[in-house]
């Protein structure tokens, strides 16, 4: 029960913890002569490790979820619905940046968006394979 517990909470906090890390490092820019300059997006292995771990990461959650199914299919989206709120929640905070309301919308777009339907897409599958496995059981 713990086990699934903390499974269900790594699941839902991971995309929180990737943005806060990108909102972070956004947060790192500086204003030059050229205009905003990142010391870390001249750092390719910084920019390639966070690709994978935005794009690569979630495909490995959703293989392992299907082997051992530690908690309720319906809950994977839920993760990813939420994460666009973050960067408003921190617009809140620090309303002088521009640059956290435009994060938003692009989080949402290119990042929860698609990983949402994926996931509902995975637990439709999942609870029509169910119903077919229960219904042979049956007979």
């Amino acid at each position: 029960m713990m086990k699934k517990t903390l499974l269900l909470w790594i699941h839902l906090l991971y995309p929180f913890l990737f943005l806060a890390a990108f909102i972070y490092l956004g947060e790192q820019t500086y204003t030059t002569s050229e205009g905003y300059y990142s010391y870390y997006a001249d750092i390719k292995i910084v920019n390639y490790s966070f690709f994978f771990i935005c794009y690569g990461f979630p495909f490995c959650a959703f293989y392992y979820f299907i082997k051992n199914r530690p908690f309720s299919q319906w809950l994977l989206p839920v993760g990813f619905l939420l994460v666009p709120v973050l960067p408003f929640a921190f617009y809140a905070i620090f309303p002088t940046s521009f640059y956290l309301g435009m994060l938003s919308a692009v989080v949402l777009i290119f990042y929860a968006a698609p990983f949402t339907i994926i996931s509902l897409i995975l637990a439709f599958v999942i609870t029509h394979k169910d119903k077919i496995a229960q219904s042979k059981t049956e007979v």
